[in-house]
């Protein structure tokens, strides 16, 4: 299935997913849900920081997660902000959708 992706939300160019993916290692502390899970860039938010990454091997098929560019691991495990969901259309309902209808008024 393809995915749709709604404003503000674009797919994520593959030469774009390298950096950013290298950004959510360095941001992650041990303790981190995320931490030992690999993950691929695929989406981005062009309203924030807010990035979409598939999870491989995993529980849930995504996450969306805050990054917080500081380039270093975060103090807490409650950064970068992530939540997760189980499959593409729980994102798309949960929260793309209500991404849109804020990022258009």
């Amino acid at each position: 299935m393809e995915q749709q992706w709604l404003e503000p939300w674009f797919a994520l160019p593959e030469a774009s997913q390298v950096a950013v993916e290298a950004e959510l290692r360095r941001e992650l502390v041990p303790c981190h849900s995320l931490h030992a899970v690999a993950a691929v860039a695929v989406g981005r938010s062009a309203a924030s920081d807010d990035v979409l990454f598939r999870l491989l091997n995993a529980e849930h098929e995504y996450a969306l997660v805050h990054l917080t560019w500081a380039g270093r691991p975060e103090r807490s495990e409650k950064w970068p902000y992530t939540e997760l969901y189980k499959t593409w259309h729980d994102f798309l309902t949960q929260r793309m959708q209500q991404d849109q209808l804020e990022y258009k008024e």
